[in-house]
């Protein structure tokens, strides 16, 4: 018996430009090391959810006491300031890593420009 030894064909489409942008270690690190902004907005999200129902439930309902009442104020505004200050802190962090992906993205030098001189004859034809 005869092996036949197949080749795989392999074909590779061109790009039109390939870009890299250099990385510091340090920014290698801040970047695998991922954001805590995706924690924060969660957080963020929970507490003005529950801040909102008891919002509706503080100005739709007669309450029988009032230590009732009163903890329900201090859960909604004790809910309203945490979920303002993840939120801030959301942003401020999300756009920290927008900031560090500008930096490095802002390396890269301009196109240069390509000028098309008459001196090759194959420029000189059209399509």
């Amino acid at each position: 018996m005869a092996k036949t030894n197949l080749v795989p064909v392999v074909r590779v489409a061109s790009l039109g430009e390939l870009r890299v942008h250099p990385v510091t270690k340090s920014q290698l690190d801040e970047l695998s090391r991922g954001s805590s902004a995706s924690v924060l907005l969660n957080f963020s999200l929970f507490f003005l959810g529950i801040a909102i129902p008891l919002f509706f439930a503080l100005v739709s309902t007669r309450f029988p006491s009032d230590r009732t009442f009163t903890v329900f104020v201090v859960f909604f505004a004790v809910s309203c300031v945490a979920g303002l200050i993840t939120l801030v802190l959301w942003y401020r962090s999300h756009r920290s890593s927008a900031k560090l992906l500008e930096t490095i993205k802002i390396r890269m030098p301009p196109h240069p420009i390509q000028q098309l001189t008459p001196s090759t004859p194959s420029q000189l034809t059209s399509e």
